[in-house]
């Protein structure tokens, strides 16, 4: 038999435990540093909890949470299982970027499994994991846009989406650490506008271990990689 892949019900899964997250984090002192990472429907988890710790509601909660001091977090979102505008104000968690410090989204538009995503409904829109902000997007996030920093991975991860295709790979690491560990962000990273998607950060790779690209999708946005001899 084959196994049925139900979309909508993992996603609802996501957000109740979300709920349960967000209990838990309302227990940290408010000195407390929290980041989190993100990915698929984990991105879901930690988006409810933020919304839920903005002071806003989700219809899968019951929980609400007064905030009584200014908390702020970090958050990197990998292969996002959400709908690209969930974050704008007045949607689904509209509320958690207002609780975000920096916000590192890595979208892959060659992911074979986020491409699935909008076959959970007529009307469901593209995964925030595999086309990131839009120019509109940001715009209706206003100066919270100026929080977010996305990379394009599709040329290094292709059509994996697996966390192992993530953690396996040493230039992704020093880049979401700064965002994971509450460290001083690189200047390029906290230089996005609500109009401009901030620049790709390139590694280096030796010529003599050329890969070879991925097959990318056509609506997907190509972004070359620099090559340097050491």
């Amino acid at each position: 038999a084959v196994r049925q892949l139900n979309i909508s019900i993992r996603g609802e899964r996501a957000e109740f435990n979300g709920c349960y997250l967000a209990k838990l984090i309302a227990q940290f002192p408010a000195e407390a540093q929290v980041s989190f990472f993100g990915h698929s429907f984990g991105t879901r988890v930690v988006s409810a909890a933020l919304q839920v710790m903005a002071g806003g509601s989700l219809p899968s909660c019951d929980f609400r949470y007064q905030p009584k001091e200014l908390r702020s977090y970090r958050a990197v979102f990998a292969a996002a299982a959400i709908d690209r505008n969930w974050l704008n104000p007045g949607q689904r968690y509209g509320r958690a970027m207002t609780v975000i410090d920096w916000l590192l989204n890595l979208k892959n538009g060659a992911d074979i499994v986020i491409n699935l995503y909008p076959l959970r409904g007529w009307f469901a829109r593209q995964a925030l994991g595999r086309v990131g902000f839009s120019p509109s997007d940001r715009l209706r996030m206003g100066s919270l846009a100026s929080r977010i920093y996305e990379w394009d991975v599709t040329m290094g991860i292709g059509a994996g989406h697996a966390w192992s295709f993530y953690y396996s790979r040493p230039d992704i690491g020093r880049v979401i650490a700064p965002y994971l560990v509450f460290a001083k962000l690189p200047p390029h990273q906290i230089t996005a506008t609500p109009t401009q998607i901030a620049p790709v950060v390139s590694t280096p790779v030796p010529q003599t271990a050329k890969p070879t690209p991925p097959r990318v999708l056509r609506d997907s946005i190509r972004i070359p990689q620099k090559t340097v001899t050491r």
